[in-house]
């Protein structure tokens, strides 16, 4: 025996014509699901933006050790490290 004759088909059944508001189960999956792709779509900006502050970040670290090297001085001198850690943290 099919699934179908078991009275498990997954189809829903039609909506009658005479009722042009959609059933208050289907409504509520069609919503679910939207708010489950709003949801991975801000979870994927999340982790871009994430990706980009810490390049930001790196290259930042990469000038420092840089400017240190020409300069002769180190990267812990100054004031600079601290406005690192402090972006870093935010």
């Amino acid at each position: 025996m099919s699934a179908d004759r078991q009275g498990t088909d997954p189809t829903p059944p039609p909506i009658d014509s005479s009722d042009q508001r959609p059933s208050v189960p289907l409504a509520a999956r069609i919503e679910r699901t939207q708010l489950e792709l709003r949801v991975a779509a801000l979870e994927d900006a999340l982790e871009a933006s994430e990706r980009r502050r810490q390049a930001v970040i790196d290259r930042y670290e990469r000038l420092l050790e840089d400017r240190a090297a020409t300069d002769g001085s180190s990267v812990s001198d100054g004031r600079l490290p601290a406005l690192v850690e402090r972006f870093r943290d935010s």
